[in-house]
This record gives C-alpha cells, structure tokens and sequence, in this order.
C-alpha cells in the first residue's frame, strides 16, 4: 500500500497555503484549471458572469 502513496504522490501538485494547510491537485488539474480560466474570461469579455474560478486558481 505504501509503494502505490509513494507512486501516486509523484502524479500529484501540492500547494502549501499562507494558513498552513496544504492542498494536493493530480497532475491534470493544471489543464483543466487554464480551461476553465479561458472560459471565465471569454464570459468576462462578454460581459457574463464568470462563476466561480478552478480550485487550483483558488489556492
């Protein structure tokens, strides 16, 4: 069990935040948190609500 955390820590982002915790994000967030971005600005641009940002932006 301990072999499969250490391999899959390897497929993981973690982000240290200024209060202390740590947030851990799969590799694939990243794209999927540009994605979303691009969405939030091309519905700024046209004057939409944007929603909420990625939870990777977020941290």
């Amino acid at each position: 069990m301990k072999r499969l955390e250490r391999a899959n820590q390897d497929n993981q982002m973690t982000i240290p935040k200024k209060d202390g915790t740590v947030v851990t994000f799969p590799e694939t967030a990243t794209a999927e948190a540009f994605r979303h971005e691009a969405d939030r600005l091309r519905a700024i641009y046209r004057d939409q609500d944007p929603g909420e940002a990625h939870p990777l932006t977020q941290a």
